[in-house]
């Protein structure tokens, strides 16, 4: 009986013993991660030109990304359909489905809400420009998404001959840029001479598809021109509104 007791008391102790000591370990895991991932490397470069029609593209990041948000925040426009996007630790490679066109400028874009492992967006979306021709067309556009109501970095400005107004489903823009901080973005690639007008698409729910009762697709006020003596337009404002937004009021309650 004696015996048996003991044992008893022996394993009640070991019990608390074991239980006090998994009271007192740190959490595991470690603090979280809270640093957005940036792009650490694109090919082709930026402006490059004589770019072979079949090739591959890569785009690498700081850090693991989700898969699902980042594949659908890489593309290429004009559209062209891309037949297998592979990874290789950071670096995702896109392999086209048809040859790209002669003489032709792309561009390849990365969207902000592409993600890391742990849920945080890219600190800034990139857009880089290159074409299958000899020589990088001339013209550029620079200047500011004046954003109310929601916020600039991110939104796309889609660049389009004068005239013609944008297929929002069929990415047919001769050129496009991505804001970034402040709102500041550039368009390169133009050809010169040529009037273009700017519209920016705003993609509020982020699927990378313009939903007019979710989105903004709003053009600029005026016609920019570029000539052979003036190729580029520096300073452009673009006024966008959300008219979704909720309101705020400033000022100072008098009471009377």
């Amino acid at each position: 009986m004696r015996s048996s007791w003991r044992v008893a008391v022996l394993l009640c102790v070991a019990s608390a013993w074991a239980a006090g000591c998994a009271r007192k370990q740190p959490p595991s895991g470690g603090p979280p991660d809270l640093d957005p991932p940036n792009i650490v490397s694109v090919t082709p470069d930026s402006a490059a030109t004589g770019i072979d029609r079949r090739a591959e593209f890569t785009v690498e990041f700081s850090e693991g990304m989700d898969p699902r948000s980042t594949l659908v925040a890489v593309e290429i426009a004009p559209r062209i359909e891309i037949k297998a996007r592979r990874w290789s630790g950071r670096r995702l490679t896109l392999v086209l489905a048809d040859s790209l066109e002669r003489d032709q400028t792309y561009t390849l874009f990365v969207g902000t809400d592409a993600r890391d492992r742990h849920g945080n967006p890219l600190r800034n979306g990139l857009a880089v420009p290159f074409t299958t021709a000899d020589r990088f067309p001339p013209g550029w556009i620079d200047g500011t998404v004046v954003a109310t109501g929601f916020t600039a970095a991110g939104t796309y400005l889609w660049c389009y001959p004068e005239g013609r107004a944008p297929d929002s489903t069929g990415r047919d823009f001769d050129a496009v840029g991505l804001a970034v901080d402040e709102g500041r973005f550039r368009i390169t690639g133009l050809a010169v001479p040529g009037r273009y007008r700017l519209w920016a698409f705003a993609d509020l729910n982020r699927n990378h598809s313009f939903e007019p009762d979710k989105d903004l697709l709003v053009p600029a006020d005026t016609t920019i021109e570029l000539s052979t003596g003036r190729p580029v337009a520096s300073g452009v404002e673009v006024n966008v509104v959300n008219p979704r937004a909720p309101g705020e009021v400033k000022g100072t309650v008098l009471d009377s």
